[in-house]
């Protein structure tokens, strides 16, 4: 969500941006039921905020804020960690390197890419993890 965003966090409040919120590195904040800028049509929801710490001279120095129905602020991270697990998988299918959506197999064939494709990105997966281990 842009860092522009307007949210106010009870009805007597005012709006106010996103980045002039304060915040400190290393601290999470879980605010509930925050109304979501002034133009009509949006609702209420829960709104996570996080500013990583720097830790061994990691790059850090952005903070995260998250719009989320789920009611919890370790549930939030969760479902956002698996999301960026999930997106970079879903760019190497398409346009990173395995190229799907521009093959022009269909049906049986398909499927058959599909499982190799699959197939190929587990072993990579599990060939990076053990590397990372090292």
């Amino acid at each position: 969500m842009p860092k522009s965003t307007t949210v106010k966090s009870h009805s007597d409040a005012k709006f106010e941006r996103l980045d002039e919120l304060l915040q400190f590195p290393g601290i999470a904040c879980f605010e509930v039921q925050v109304q979501v800028t002034q133009q009509q049509g949006f609702g209420r929801f829960n709104l996570v905020t996080r500013w990583k710490r720097v830790y061994r001279q990691s790059k850090a120095n952005q903070v995260w804020y998250l719009l989320t129905n789920l009611t919890d602020i370790e549930t939030a991270f969760d479902s956002y960690a698996k999301r960026f697990s999930i997106e970079p998988m879903f760019r190497d299918f398409k346009t990173g390197g395995y190229n799907l959506e521009h093959c022009r197999a269909i049906g049986q064939r398909f499927h058959a890419l599909a499982l190799l494709v699959a197939i190929a990105y587990t072993i990579a997966t599990e060939q990076s993890n053990r590397i990372r281990r090292k």
